[in-house]
């Protein structure tokens, strides 16, 4: 399963990245910024292993999708700053509850959440395969004015993330 972690206002983003994406998602709109996305998946649902993308990203070849969910353990989709960079990667719900997840009360929780929670996750997990290691800040492929904001554009052949904030 793909969840689709968004928030109101982000509705241009969102049509992007649905129309990128072939067959069935959950979109989570909920407070909370991604932990808190991460944890309604959590609490409101019985799915047992799940994709969690942000609706800053456009997929070219779905297939690394199926692929990672295929895959036996954890997968991040990028390691930028760290194992799953922007939340961004394939969860199990026994380890999710073994780690626990809480929303995060601000953007500046959620990006401190970045490295603390998602390196507990990791070693939880006993380590985490990467999808897109290249997929990094320090290989950007510019900036790009998207939706109202100035983005920082990470992509490759499977997919581009506009991200907000870099700085």
């Amino acid at each position: 399963m793909i969840i689709i972690g968004t928030a109101p206002g982000r509705e241009a983003w969102l049509a992007d990245c649905l129309a990128s994406i072939p067959g069935d998602v959950i979109v989570v709109r909920c407070d909370g910024y991604e932990p808190g996305k991460i944890k309604w998946v959590l609490d409101h649902t019985n799915i047992e292993r799940f994709w969690f993308l942000q609706d800053s990203v456009v997929i070219h070849d779905p297939t690394f999708l199926s692929d990672a969910l295929n895959q036996l353990g954890a997968v991040s989709l990028c390691a930028c700053p760290r194992g799953y960079g922007s939340f961004m990667g394939v969860y199990d719900r026994h380890i999710l509850e073994q780690v626990g997840v809480e929303p995060a009360h601000s953007k500046a929780d959620a990006i401190a959440m970045e490295i603390s929670w998602t390196s507990a996750y990791v070693q939880a997990a006993g380590g985490c395969a990467v999808m897109f290691p290249d997929l990094s800040d320090a290989n950007a492929t510019g900036i790009q004015s998207r939706h109202g904001r100035e983005n920082l554009v990470l992509s490759n052949e499977a997919i581009t993330k506009y991200k907000g904030t870099w700085k």
